[in-house]
């Protein structure tokens, strides 16, 4: 609309001036137009705005203005590629024109519009190219034009510049209805028809799992649960009454696990799930062990390398072997003489006898290696296992046979080490029905170290035929025995040096090389209920640099 000036005036800006008759001023004639143009345009804006002009009411131009409908206009044309009519036309793209888009289809890739006035890109108020999804089939979106594209107003982003996407899914839900351990059943409402990858769901566990685990998802065919790291679910790893976020990646559904085992976990090895210990030992470092809980490594028969325990909760696991005969006591020994030959053919002799009492075997390589060492210092438990050096009768440099800090030792023979058991840095080790054969030391305990043996029913515990000495302590290390023989060693029975001491009761050592009983260096030992030859220094003196053996 044009602005009209006066009637009969040629300035097309020219203003009205009113007339004054006192004066005999006449005043600006108005022309028709200067009434009807306002008042069409007026009206035209009443129509577009989809209002009928009415006279009894008299805001219409403000309920116009706010109703906005002459920039609401419909898509009508494809997918990334929008078309729209408004009414009046668009003349030309302005600065700021601001239009409200119905979309018809979600787009898929960078998106353009056509207004009537050209094609224009439609992009993020980044200024990033629109992402699929950032326009929905149905939804309402302003957009604004900025000279040369339009600008989404109401785009959900983070308006950072890149191509930053936010995505909104409603994840299916269901409530296992499962009775069986390492089986989840899922029925969702409504049912879930088929899995794609990338497809999450979450489900409420009804019960703790005890191994690998599958779940039912309505009527499809069972699929395997997997944790984080792709590998089978270990015990305890879905909770009864926890929820889990389960997300498919093609094949089998991915979770976060628990982090604690709850409840007395058995691993056989070899099994499907693991092949060997150390297998285990690496899928379980992500998991703790529970006050209630305890993991139980039991191997089957066969040979196996050595043991390292690296698990923060290595005193709740316990390493259990395979008997295939009855466990040994010490008359099953050979103990023919603590000479060389002597001891060469007993060594033979109780090898024999222990691999047919024995299933499970462990190997030390003969150039050095621990049998079973757990490098936490805390106390694991082992049981019922032969820990050797393979066949040499000469004792292998640097080997043990238990070496921890800490360690409670069940029915566990050492043969052909260095040091059948040996506890070190102010460990403690407490061993039942144990048995050193063929070793250097039987068993040794230094650096402040702690050995207590007990028995178990009448076995006791035993050193037979070891190169050097049967029970060792040096450098303010002790030992507390109960029911123990030290027979046939090259040299000693039981040793005691350096600020350290022995306290036994009803021990024996005989036909030992050299002493059955030494002291020195400021030690001492307590002997009760004793079978014991040649004492240095005699019992009950003081003698070798102020030591001294007690008898009773």
């Amino acid at each position: 609309m044009k602005y009209v000036p006066p009637y009969g005036v040629s300035d097309p800006n020219a203003s009205y001036i009113n007339g004054d008759p006192s004066q005999g001023l006449k005043g600006s004639i108005p022309p028709a137009a200067c009434f009807e143009n306002p008042q069409r345009e007026i009206v035209n804006l009443i129509n577009f705005s989809k209002f009928v002009p009415s006279d009894a009411d008299l805001n219409q131009v403000t309920e116009s203005v706010r109703s906005q409908a002459v920039n609401f206009c419909r898509d009508t044309g494809s997918a990334n590629t929008l078309s729209v009519t408004l009414n009046p036309p668009l003349q030309a793209y302005t600065p700021g024109l601001l239009l409200r888009v119905l979309i018809h289809d979600t787009n898929t890739t960078q998106t353009t519009i056509d207004a009537g006035c050209g094609r224009v890109n439609v992009l993020r108020s980044s200024g990033a190219s629109l992402a699929a999804g950032d326009l929905v089939s149905g939804g309402l979106y302003d957009m604004a034009y900025d000279g040369t594209n339009f600008q989404l107003v109401n785009f959900l982003g983070t308006g950072t510049v890149g191509d930053v996407n936010n995505y909104y899914i409603n994840i299916p839900y269901a409530v296992d209805s499962s009775t069986t351990p390492n089986i989840v059943t899922a029925n969702f409402t409504p049912a879930i028809t088929h899995l794609a990858a990338g497809q999450p769901i979450l489900v409420k566990i009804a019960n703790n799992n005890s191994a690998a685990s599958k779940i039912n998802v309505n009527t499809l065919s069972p699929v395997t649960l997997k944790a984080v790291d792709e590998g089978d679910l270990l015990p305890d790893d879905i909770v009864a009454g926890g929820v889990y976020l389960m997300v498919h990646d093609g094949t089998n559904f991915v979770l976060a696990p628990s982090n604690i085992i709850t409840s007395q976990a058995t691993f056989n090895i070899p099994s499907t799930q693991f092949n060997t210990v150390a297998a285990l030992l690496a899928a379980i470092q992500r998991k703790i062990i529970g006050p209630s809980g305890h993991v139980t490594i039991q191997l089957a028969t066969g040979i196996f390398p050595p043991i390292t325990l690296t698990h923060p909760s290595t005193s709740s696991i316990s390493i259990k072997g395979t008997m295939i005969g009855a466990k040994p006591v010490g008359a099953n020994f050979a103990q023919s003489g603590s000479s060389a030959g002597a001891r060469a053919g007993d060594a033979s002799a109780n090898l024999a006898m222990l691999r047919n009492r024995f299933g499970t075997e462990i190997q030390v390589p003969h150039s050095g290696g621990i049998g079973v060492h757990a490098t936490y210092g805390t106390f694991p438990t082992v049981q019922d296992l032969l820990i050797t050096t393979g066949n040499s009768t000469a004792t292998g440099a640097q080997t043990y046979g238990i070496y921890n800090e800490a360690a409670s030792c069940t029915n566990v023979s050492v043969w052909g080490c260095h040091a059948g058991f040996f506890s070190d840095a102010m460990g403690n080790m407490v061993l039942y029905g144990c048995f050193a054969s063929a070793c250097y030391f039987g068993f040794d305990s230094g650096s402040g170290g702690v050995i207590g043996t007990g028995p178990t029913g009448s076995q006791g515990n035993g050193a037979y035929g070891c190169d050097h000495t049967g029970f060792i302590t040096q450098g303010y290390a002790n030992m507390q025995l109960n029911t123990t023989q030290s027979r046939c060693n090259g040299y000693f029975g039981y040793f005691c040096s350096d600020n350290s001491s022995i306290l036994g009761y009803s021990v024996d050592g005989i036909n030992n090389g050299s002493l059955d009983a030494y002291c020195a260096n400021e030690a001492h030992m307590n002997l009760v209920g004793i079978n014991i030859q040649w004492f240095s220094p005699l019992q009950n003196t003081i003698g070798n640099n102020n030591s001294m053996i007690l008898t009773s």
